[in-house]
């Protein structure tokens, strides 16, 4: 999107390969300004600097993933076994307080008001077992898919074609502009803004101290 008009961004072929966007100028809102796609790409790269993840460091963090997946899909399988056994002892205490109904040792509203405290606990840990299903395994898999995708960005954004760049920004980046010959953005989610730089370093860091 051009920042100046809040319109989309157009293009321009030049002798057949160069590749122009097409926004207004912030200082002239009635002129027109031509951007190479190559500046465009540039700047986008350098952003995405900090997400990348270097030939010589990917091997050492999908170890770390590895590794540490193993300790947490323990954790998933502890968990689930707690909350399994909460589950089964709530079963039990509603066909106690069904039986005490039944042989009339309780009013009805009392079997209502202590039914419904039960069957409310009852849900809520079903919904904290149903969030245990998605295993260490799968955030394993998510994570390696998305170590690899970062060590290739670069590559990415120079081989894909339009739509493609299109729907990489997207995933990226919210409120994507063009102000003049500068790009603006926002990440989408907080967690590419606080990279920094920092994110191979943070996993590269665990790993050393934890894999020997």
């Amino acid at each position: 999107m051009c920042a100046v008009s809040d319109s989309q961004v157009t293009c321009d072929l030049k002798k057949g390969k160069y590749v122009y966007l097409i926004c207004r100028d912030p200082e002239n809102h009635k002129k027109k300004v031509w951007v190479r796609e190559k500046e465009v790409l540039e700047q986008i790269e350098t952003a995405l600097q900090p997400l990348m993840i270097s030939d010589d460091e990917i091997d050492s963090v999908i170890a770390y993933i590895k590794k540490t997946s193993k300790s947490e899909q323990s954790d998933y399988l502890d968990n689930q076994r707690i909350y399994r056994k909460e589950l089964s002892d709530i079963d039990t205490q509603i066909d106690r307080l069904t039986d005490l109904l039944i042989n009339n040792h309780i009013s009805n509203d009392a079997y209502q008001r202590k039914h419904s405290e039960l069957q409310l606990m009852h849900s809520d840990l079903a919904i904290r077992l149903d969030r245990q299903q998605v295993t260490a395994k799968d955030t394993e898999t998510a994570l390696i898919t998305l170590v690899k995708f970062m060590n290739n960005i670069d590559i990415v954004i120079k081989s894909s074609k339009n739509d493609e760049k299109r729907e990489l920004l997207k995933t990226l980046f919210s409120n994507f502009l063009l102000n003049g010959r500068n790009v603006q953005y926002t990440w989408v989610s907080s967690m590419f803004e606080r990279c920094n730089g920092r994110l191979n370093h943070k996993w590269l860091g665990y790993q050393d101290s934890n894999l020997g």
